[in-house]
């Protein structure tokens, strides 16, 4: 038979056996849980800093789009103002042409606008030249009636031609690069 001591001593290690079985099958449990709320807090904290993230980059995408949009809109202004600047342009530059070529009359020749009428062509002799030999052609008559030479007027003409070529195709440039500006957009 047992003494009271060896049931004593048995009936501890039984409660000691019991109580390690609890905490070997009783830890697992807990420990999950609060594993679970340790992850559920830093998910927590995080899904906070990721929607302060979100708030800071949708302010910083609205600033940056209207400063995207002003941009825009000031190089629309800028197009159209160019645009009625060009149309002015050209619109000179016709008006222009037509009065050269209505300043060269009929014979197709310039009239010097600083030659006074009637004074002479100012370069058709030398002082003390022959008066006879000052008006003695067609061209010297011309000449002392203030027109430009035959050369001299085609060289305007010509030098005022391509002066227009010139601006009608800085003119389609800018369109086409205007144009490839908007394609590449």
């Amino acid at each position: 038979m047992m003494s009271a001591s060896t049931k004593t001593i048995a009936a501890l290690v039984g409660v000691l056996a019991l109580l390690l079985s609890i905490l070997g099958f009783g830890y697992g449990p807990w420990a999950t849980h609060q594993q679970a709320i340790g992850e559920q807090r830093a998910t927590t904290a995080y899904n906070l800093a990721i929607d302060r993230q979100k708030r800071e980059a949708g302010e910083l995408l609205a600033i940056e789009a209207a400063k995207a949009n002003a941009a825009t809109t000031a190089l629309a202004d800028f197009k159209t103002e160019r645009e009625k600047h060009d149309v002015e342009n050209k619109s000179a530059i016709a008006t222009l042409a037509a009065r050269l070529r209505t300043a060269a009359g009929p014979a197709g020749r310039l009239r010097d606008p600083n030659a006074a009428a009637g004074c002479g062509g100012g370069g058709a002799g030398a002082p003390g030249a022959d008066p006879a030999r000052v008006s003695s052609g067609a061209d010297d008559a011309a000449q002392a009636g203030g027109l430009f030479s035959a050369g001299a007027t085609e060289l305007f003409q010509r030098l005022t031609r391509e002066a227009d070529d010139i601006n009608v195709a800085y003119a389609s440039c800018r369109t086409d690069s205007l144009t490839v500006r908007e394609v590449l957009k």
